[in-house]
Protein backbone atom coordinates (compact mmCIF):
# COMPACT_ATOMS: atom_id res chain seq x y z
CA UNK A 1 0.00 0.00 0.00
CA UNK A 2 1.52 3.29 -0.92
CA UNK A 3 2.18 6.32 1.07
CA UNK A 4 -0.59 8.61 1.81
CA UNK A 5 -0.74 10.58 -1.91
CA UNK A 6 -0.16 14.88 -1.84
CA UNK A 7 -3.65 15.70 -3.08
CA UNK A 8 -4.94 13.86 0.18
CA UNK A 9 -2.94 17.31 2.60
CA UNK A 10 -4.18 20.00 3.27
CA UNK A 11 -2.94 23.36 2.93
CA UNK A 12 -2.13 23.27 6.62
CA UNK A 13 0.11 20.17 6.66
CA UNK A 14 1.90 21.19 3.31
CA UNK A 15 3.27 24.29 5.29
CA UNK A 16 4.13 22.63 8.34
CA UNK A 17 6.27 19.90 5.84
CA UNK A 18 7.86 22.98 4.58
CA UNK A 19 8.39 24.90 8.00
CA UNK A 20 9.98 21.49 9.15
CA UNK A 21 12.38 21.06 6.08
CA UNK A 22 13.53 24.63 6.09
CA UNK A 23 14.43 24.51 10.16
CA UNK A 24 16.56 20.78 9.34
CA UNK A 25 18.33 23.06 6.42
CA UNK A 26 20.88 19.99 5.44
CA UNK A 27 19.29 17.38 7.68
CA UNK A 28 19.92 14.28 5.42
CA UNK A 29 16.68 13.01 6.26
CA UNK A 30 13.44 15.12 4.79
CA UNK A 31 10.29 14.83 7.17
CA UNK A 32 8.21 13.08 4.14
CA UNK A 33 10.52 10.36 4.19
CA UNK A 34 9.95 9.31 7.97
CA UNK A 35 6.47 9.64 7.42
CA UNK A 36 6.43 6.98 4.65
CA UNK A 37 8.64 4.97 6.95
CA UNK A 38 5.61 5.13 9.61
CA UNK A 39 3.17 4.64 7.40
CA UNK A 40 4.82 1.40 5.99
CA UNK A 41 5.63 0.07 9.89
CA UNK A 42 1.91 0.90 10.57
CA UNK A 43 0.08 -0.49 7.84
CA UNK A 44 2.34 -3.87 7.81
CA UNK A 45 1.27 -4.05 11.88
CA UNK A 46 -2.82 -3.90 11.29
CA UNK A 47 -4.60 -6.83 12.57
CA UNK A 48 -7.82 -7.50 11.99
CA UNK A 49 -9.26 -4.09 10.43
CA UNK A 50 -6.95 -1.90 13.76
CA UNK A 51 -4.23 -0.16 13.72
CA UNK A 52 -1.30 -0.13 15.86
CA UNK A 53 -1.50 2.78 18.67
CA UNK A 54 2.44 2.82 19.61
CA UNK A 55 4.88 4.83 16.90
CA UNK A 56 8.62 4.35 18.06
CA UNK A 57 10.67 6.47 15.14
CA UNK A 58 14.57 5.72 16.26
CA UNK A 59 17.27 7.53 15.02
CA UNK A 60 20.93 7.51 14.36
CA UNK A 61 21.96 9.70 16.67
CA UNK A 62 23.21 12.77 14.26
CA UNK A 63 19.66 12.65 13.00
CA UNK A 64 18.04 12.89 15.93
CA UNK A 65 19.92 15.89 16.91
CA UNK A 66 19.18 17.27 13.73
CA UNK A 67 15.33 17.17 14.38
CA UNK A 68 14.60 17.73 17.85
CA UNK A 69 13.62 21.32 17.11
CA UNK A 70 11.17 19.66 14.48
CA UNK A 71 9.78 17.05 16.71
CA UNK A 72 6.73 18.78 17.66
CA UNK A 73 5.53 19.26 14.06
CA UNK A 74 6.84 15.84 13.28
CA UNK A 75 4.39 13.97 15.83
CA UNK A 76 1.91 16.56 14.69
CA UNK A 77 2.48 15.12 10.99
CA UNK A 78 2.75 11.64 11.63
CA UNK A 79 -0.58 11.83 13.61
CA UNK A 80 -2.59 13.70 11.11
CA UNK A 81 -1.46 11.19 8.57
CA UNK A 82 -2.37 8.46 10.53
CA UNK A 83 -5.79 9.68 10.91
CA UNK A 84 -6.49 10.29 7.25
CA UNK A 85 -5.21 6.57 6.52
CA UNK A 86 -7.62 5.48 9.48
CA UNK A 87 -10.28 7.18 7.93
CA UNK A 88 -9.44 6.08 4.18
CA UNK A 89 -9.48 2.46 4.88
CA UNK A 90 -12.03 1.93 7.86
CA UNK A 91 -9.24 1.14 10.15
CA UNK A 92 -10.07 1.16 14.09
CA UNK A 93 -7.16 1.69 16.67
CA UNK A 94 -7.29 0.27 20.29
CA UNK A 95 -6.45 3.06 22.63
CA UNK A 96 -4.98 6.57 22.77
CA UNK A 97 -1.84 6.66 19.65
CA UNK A 98 1.63 7.88 20.98
CA UNK A 99 4.67 8.85 19.33
CA UNK A 100 7.95 8.39 20.60
CA UNK A 101 11.26 9.60 18.96
CA UNK A 102 14.51 8.13 20.41
CA UNK A 103 17.93 7.73 18.90
CA UNK A 104 18.55 3.65 18.36
CA UNK A 105 22.40 2.44 18.24
CA UNK A 106 21.63 0.35 15.22
CA UNK A 107 19.91 3.41 12.92
CA UNK A 108 22.15 4.34 10.37
CA UNK A 109 22.56 7.90 9.22
CA UNK A 110 19.85 8.74 6.82
CA UNK A 111 17.74 6.30 7.82
CA UNK A 112 15.01 5.63 10.66
CA UNK A 113 14.04 2.39 12.35
CA UNK A 114 10.06 2.28 13.04
CA UNK A 115 8.40 -0.17 15.51
CA UNK A 116 4.61 -0.13 15.65
CA UNK A 117 2.92 -1.81 18.17
CA UNK A 118 -0.39 -2.54 19.85
CA UNK A 119 0.70 -1.22 23.61
CA UNK A 120 -0.83 -3.06 26.39
CA UNK A 121 -2.80 -5.61 24.37
CA UNK A 122 -0.13 -8.44 24.15
CA UNK A 123 0.63 -7.39 20.57
CA UNK A 124 -3.19 -8.19 19.51
CA UNK A 125 -5.93 -6.03 18.93
CA UNK A 126 -8.70 -7.55 21.49
CA UNK A 127 -11.60 -5.37 23.38
CA UNK A 128 -11.63 -6.23 27.09
CA UNK A 129 -14.40 -7.20 27.98
CA UNK A 130 -16.74 -4.81 30.13
CA UNK A 131 -16.32 -4.66 33.40
CA UNK A 132 -12.76 -6.71 33.03
CA UNK A 133 -9.90 -5.42 35.59
CA UNK A 134 -5.70 -5.31 34.30
CA UNK A 135 -4.45 -8.59 35.87
CA UNK A 136 -1.90 -7.52 38.65
CA UNK A 137 1.31 -9.80 39.01
CA UNK A 138 3.08 -9.53 42.65
CA UNK A 139 6.61 -8.37 42.66
CA UNK A 140 9.82 -8.28 45.08
CA UNK A 141 11.86 -5.15 43.94
CA UNK A 142 12.45 -1.68 45.59
CA UNK A 143 12.36 1.49 43.64
CA UNK A 144 15.34 4.11 44.83
CA UNK A 145 15.11 7.42 44.26
CA UNK A 146 17.74 9.61 43.58
CA UNK A 147 17.24 11.88 46.62
CA UNK A 148 17.59 8.77 49.04
CA UNK A 149 14.13 7.59 49.00
CA UNK A 150 12.51 3.75 48.04
CA UNK A 151 9.55 2.72 47.18
CA UNK A 152 8.25 -0.94 47.34
CA UNK A 153 7.49 -2.37 43.85
CA UNK A 154 4.89 -4.77 44.91
CA UNK A 155 2.67 -5.29 42.19
CA UNK A 156 2.97 -4.73 38.32
CA UNK A 157 1.66 -2.61 36.43
CA UNK A 158 3.17 0.05 38.51
CA UNK A 159 2.21 3.54 37.68
CA UNK A 160 4.48 6.91 38.16
CA UNK A 161 3.20 10.27 37.31
CA UNK A 162 2.24 13.44 39.19
CA UNK A 163 -0.98 12.98 40.03
CA UNK A 164 -2.28 11.72 43.09
CA UNK A 165 -3.58 8.18 42.37
CA UNK A 166 -0.63 6.91 41.12
CA UNK A 167 1.16 3.82 42.87
CA UNK A 168 4.38 6.38 43.46
CA UNK A 169 3.67 9.99 43.17
CA UNK A 170 6.88 12.59 41.67
CA UNK A 171 6.17 16.20 42.80
CA UNK A 172 7.58 17.71 40.10
CA UNK A 173 6.49 19.79 36.87
CA UNK A 174 8.74 17.72 34.69
CA UNK A 175 7.03 14.76 35.38
CA UNK A 176 3.38 14.05 33.46
CA UNK A 177 0.10 13.20 35.29
CA UNK A 178 0.54 9.48 34.11
CA UNK A 179 4.09 9.36 33.04
CA UNK A 180 4.94 6.05 33.00
CA UNK A 181 4.28 2.40 34.20
CA UNK A 182 6.35 -0.82 35.10
CA UNK A 183 5.18 -3.65 33.69
CA UNK A 184 6.00 -7.43 33.75
CA UNK A 185 7.43 -8.97 30.21
CA UNK A 186 9.30 -12.32 29.07
CA UNK A 187 12.55 -10.38 28.77
CA UNK A 188 12.09 -8.44 32.90
CA UNK A 189 10.82 -5.68 34.26
CA UNK A 190 9.95 -2.42 31.85
CA UNK A 191 9.34 1.03 32.41
CA UNK A 192 7.31 2.40 29.06
CA UNK A 193 6.41 5.84 28.33
CA UNK A 194 2.64 6.72 28.61
CA UNK A 195 3.10 9.57 26.57
CA UNK A 196 4.40 12.22 28.38
CA UNK A 197 5.96 15.57 27.65
CA UNK A 198 9.37 14.88 29.12
CA UNK A 199 9.63 11.08 28.49
CA UNK A 200 12.28 8.69 29.58
CA UNK A 201 15.86 8.72 29.24
CA UNK A 202 18.70 6.38 30.10
CA UNK A 203 22.32 8.53 30.16
CA UNK A 204 20.88 11.54 28.10
CA UNK A 205 18.59 9.31 25.41
CA UNK A 206 15.31 9.22 25.31
CA UNK A 207 13.14 5.39 25.34
CA UNK A 208 10.21 4.61 24.98
CA UNK A 209 10.84 1.35 26.85
CA UNK A 210 13.35 0.53 29.29
CA UNK A 211 14.48 -3.02 30.69
CA UNK A 212 14.85 -2.45 34.23
CA UNK A 213 18.11 -3.94 34.68
CA UNK A 214 19.82 -3.58 38.09
CA UNK A 215 21.48 -0.55 38.50
CA UNK A 216 20.11 1.20 35.54
CA UNK A 217 19.44 5.14 36.27
CA UNK A 218 16.39 6.29 34.62
CA UNK A 219 15.56 9.58 34.24
CA UNK A 220 11.67 10.24 34.84
CA UNK A 221 11.09 13.88 33.53
CA UNK A 222 13.91 15.62 35.75
CA UNK A 223 13.67 12.26 38.31
CA UNK A 224 15.78 10.41 38.41
CA UNK A 225 15.66 6.43 39.69
CA UNK A 226 16.64 3.06 39.36
CA UNK A 227 15.06 -0.26 40.55
CA UNK A 228 16.93 -2.96 43.10
CA UNK A 229 16.08 -6.05 44.34
CA UNK A 230 14.44 -6.29 47.92
CA UNK A 231 16.46 -7.43 50.65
Amino acid sequence: MSALPASNRDPLFERILERSARALGGAALHPLEIIAEVERACLDSVHDEAMPNQITVGFHAKDFASFRAALSDLRWEIDRTLERIEKQYGYTRIGDRSVFFETAESAALGTVQVTARFADTNNRPKAAPKGATQTVQRQTATIVLADGRTVPLTHTPFSIGRAPGNDIVLVSLAVSRRHAQIIETPEGLVLEDLGSTNGLSVDGVRRARILLLEGTHVQVGDIQLWLEPSA
